[in-house]
């Protein structure tokens, strides 16, 4: 995908991609083909994951960390052809910064 300034931020926004890779993307005049892919809110992606895994996952966070998930997963955005194990890791890294915070 061709570089474009507005479409580099947009990336940034959604995927959370350091200002490093921005500026490799520039200096490439290129975009990674990945993120040219539709995306979604993580929530609708959550019917992806195995039904054991989601439901400890729930579990595990307090009553305060799942309000901020459930604001977290519907501000966010994921590629639609993600796969469970990048969903995964999304969440993951919710969780890390929802035990910093919270």
């Amino acid at each position: 995908m061709k570089y474009s300034e507005e479409t580099a931020l947009k990336i940034q926004k959604n995927y959370g991609v350091s200002d490093a890779t921005l500026r490799t993307w520039k200096h490439r005049h290129s975009i990674p083909d990945q993120y040219a892919d539709k995306l979604v809110p993580i929530k609708y992606m959550l019917k992806n994951l195995d039904t054991a895994w989601y439901s400890d996952f729930l579990k595990s966070l307090s009553d305060n960390q799942r309000k901020e998930f459930q604001r977290y997963s519907q501000d966010n955005s994921i590629s639609s052809k993600a796969t469970e194990k990048q969903i995964r890791q999304r969440i993951r890294d919710f969780r890390r910064w929802a035990k910093k915070i919270i």
